[in-house]
């Protein structure tokens, strides 16, 4: 479930804040998926 969250949180991040790739990358990996 958790899991869940954070890649909604992390899609909102790309689609809605329109970050880069790489701010992506990092957040993936220090949140470890």
């Amino acid at each position: 479930m958790l899991e869940e969250y954070l890649q909604q949180f992390l899609q909102h991040l790309r689609y809605e804040r329109n970050v880069s790739a790489h701010t992506l990358r990092n957040y993936s990996s220090d949140l470890e998926l």
